[in-house]
């Protein structure tokens, strides 16, 4: 391992002003037996608390013992550096002992306020209930759309069962055609006293006939839930005609809840007026329909 002396080279500009600032450039000139040095792969090798003390911008070789290493430095104060060494990938040679000081550019009278250079990302610290409130929140929404995914898929499901689609007729046309038949077979209508399983089975078909009607029109599975979830599906999907039909539509489902679950009280006097009653009712629902589907 080669050992070189050296002296400290100032510029004049620095040289007058007898200091030297961060970042400005001196020289150190060496002199001895120096290897074969590559070029490009030279660098000075320091302590790791050294680092930003000395930094090799250039280096030439001024004569076949001496060379010019052209130096800076990043830190402030007085540094004393010792076996500093210039390495490439195959040499080493040892600098002798350096001695210099390196001053501030700011002003000690007028300290700048603000850092120099860059500096990195500022950490941000948050508080624990911030993450766990998006989390939270994160949760909830993503709860909500499965509910509802569920609750469609459902429904979907429920409507197939109902097989709707069956029926190529349109759904007032398929109501009407189902009373006329349910008319015929019921004894009331041609004169005789029913039996009370006879009025039950009437009444069993005028409720089918109007939930399909309704389910057919709105998309909602009438035969398989109960009078508040589906007057909670109009609301919510059919809000125009909820407003309008809200109060018939829940009287209409009302009195045949009360009429299937009466057993042998319902007389057939009370299943006509059962009947009339939705009749007014889906014509009153298919005027509406041809006003607001045109």
């Amino acid at each position: 391992m080669a050992q070189v002396q050296c002296r400290m080279e100032i510029p004049k500009s620095a040289s007058e002003a007898k200091t030297l600032t961060v970042g400005q450039v001196f020289y150190l000139n060496c002199e001895g037996e120096w290897p074969a040095l590559q070029k490009k792969s030279l660098e000075l090798r320091l302590e790791e608390a050294d680092r930003y003390k000395l930094k090799l911008l250039d280096f030439e070789f001024t004569s076949k013992t001496e060379a010019q290493l052209k130096v800076t430095s990043y830190k402030v104060g007085q540094h004393q550096l010792k076996a500093v060494q210039l390495v490439d990938s195959e040499n080493s040679v040892v600098l002798s002992d350096l001695d210099f000081t390196i001053q501030s550019v700011m002003n000690p009278q007028q300290p700048v306020t603000e850092p120099f250079g860059p500096f990195g990302p500022l950490a941000l610290k948050l508080p624990l209930w911030f993450p766990l409130t998006v989390l939270l929140l994160f949760a909830i929404l993503l709860g909500v759309a499965v509910n509802r995914w569920r609750i469609r898929r459902e429904k979907r499901r429920l409507l197939l069962d109902m097989r709707l689609t069956e029926s190529a007729q349109e759904p007032i046309f398929q109501f009407y055609q189902t009373i006329r038949k349910q008319q015929r077979a019921y004894p009331a209508f041609s004169g005789h006293e029913p039996t009370p399983e006879e009025t039950q089975n009437f009444i069993a078909a005028l409720n089918e006939s109007y939930k399909i009607y309704l389910a057919r029109n709105f998309e909602v599975p009438t035969l398989k839930w109960s009078e508040r979830k589906i007057l909670s599906d109009l609301k919510k999907n059919h809000r125009a005609f909820y407003t309008e039909f809200r109060l018939e539509v829940r009287k209409a489902l009302a009195e045949l809840n009360r009429a299937l679950n009466s057993k042998t009280k319902m007389t057939a006097q009370d299943s006509q007026q059962l009947l009339n009653l939705l009749r007014r009712h889906v014509d009153h629902i298919q005027t509406w329909l041809k006003g607001h589907r045109k």
